[in-house]
């Protein structure tokens, strides 16, 4: 009898046990409240995980570095380092489970004005980037701002989150100028007498290739032409007026002057007999020396003579090269079709030299 007595206890303890059991089990279950959402979920909500803000150049196809530079023209690509996400705790079925909430996002660019930091337009909506074309945007500092806020489908976030990415917009330059052809005669005429003909080119700081010269819309080329009052056997003087076409002392935007856009990438240059040497009354020989530059600029429209009172600051490229040209009385050789001597004879010669490369022509000078 004590037995069975026994052995009753038990199950009694046994059955109060495991109903104990199922109640701690049902306590682990969730149980939506009269707050829950029109979903039937009750969330919790979880921390809205931002990564940081990457940038790339479209134009050059290179990754940009925060607090590094950008190219004016160029158009810029940002996005997250990662996806932003929002994962919310919530009573599903008395079943807990994490839900993805979603998400509203706005990209905003800030300028740098020179006291303090104002919005300068916004880039977007998008959670996956924004872009930013850079064309004649001021130079200076900017901030792309990025914020991610909870829709709060399920559970209301705490404040939204963000990131910057910093950057210094930079106009492209030209660089690398160099001569690539400097020869007598013309373009189409290596034969020509009297005559030089040179060519140059150059690339952008943003990168190699015509698709990087067109960043330099900004720049503009000149060529600068310094005709100098030299002394001794190079002085202007020794030739009498009627050599000149104009006044050689007048200034430099009565003597020669040339631009164009940058963009181009090269530019060609002929050097003649003038434009202020004539063949005309030449008692006395000797030679006119031109100081020669190329040079670059940001933004310099008008005519080549309005240059000197714009107060621009020219960047040399090259120079000063000399150009010399003169008439002199020499021997000059007279030859066949094969390179044959016919005959010498002694006569005014018109020779013009520059970088090493000459070419000389007799000139038929009426005496008077």
């Amino acid at each position: 009898m004590r037995r069975r007595y026994h052995a009753a206890l038990t199950l009694v303890a046994l059955m109060y046990a495991v109903a104990g059991s199922e109640t701690a089990l049902a306590d682990m279950k969730c149980r939506p409240g009269p707050d829950h959402y029109a979903s039937g979920h009750l969330c919790t909500a979880g921390p809205i995980e931002v990564g940081v803000i990457e940038g790339y150049d479209a134009s050059t196809e290179k990754t940009l570095d925060s607090c590094g530079q950008a190219w004016e023209g160029h158009i810029l690509l940002f996005k997250w380092s990662v996806p932003p996400k929002d994962i919310d705790h919530c009573c599903v079925d008395k079943v807990f489970v994490d839900k993805a909430d979603g998400l509203k996002c706005r990209w905003e660019l800030h300028k740098w004005d020179g006291a303090r930091w104002r919005l300068h337009k916004s880039l977007g909506t998008s959670c996956s980037g924004a872009f930013w074309f850079t064309e004649n945007e001021a130079i200076t500092g900017y901030e792309v701002l990025a914020y991610v806020d909870d829709k709060a489908n399920y559970a209301e976030d705490g404040p939204e989150q963000g990131s910057t990415f910093s950057l210094e917009l930079c106009e492209p330059a030209v660089v690398g100028f160099q001569q690539v052809e400097g020869r007598s005669g013309t373009r189409d005429d290596p034969a020509a007498v009297g005559v030089l003909y040179f060519r140059y080119k150059w690339s952008s700081s943003c990168g190699e290739g015509g698709n990087h010269l067109a960043h330099l819309d900004d720049a503009t080329i000149r060529e600068y032409v310094d005709y100098q009052l030299s002394t001794g056997p190079t002085d202007f003087r020794l030739w009498p007026a009627g050599a000149w076409s104009q006044d050689p002392q007048k200034a430099y935007a009565d003597k020669f002057a040339s631009k164009g856009s940058a963009t181009a990438g090269q530019l060609e240059d002929g050097h003649w007999p003038g434009p202020y040497l004539l063949q005309g009354d030449i008692r006395d020989q000797g030679f006119v020396r031109a100081q020669q530059y190329y040079q670059w600029a940001y933004r310099v429209p008008g005519p080549p003579e309005a240059d000197e009172t714009t107060g621009v600051e020219w960047v040399k490229l090259a120079g000063p090269l000399t150009i010399l040209r003169g008439i002199y009385k020499d021997y000059w050789e007279f030859v066949d079709d094969q390179g044959h001597t016919l005959y010498r004879a002694l006569l005014w010669l018109l020779e013009i030299s520059k970088a090493g490369v000459e070419n000389k022509v007799p000139v038929p000078l009426e005496q008077p």
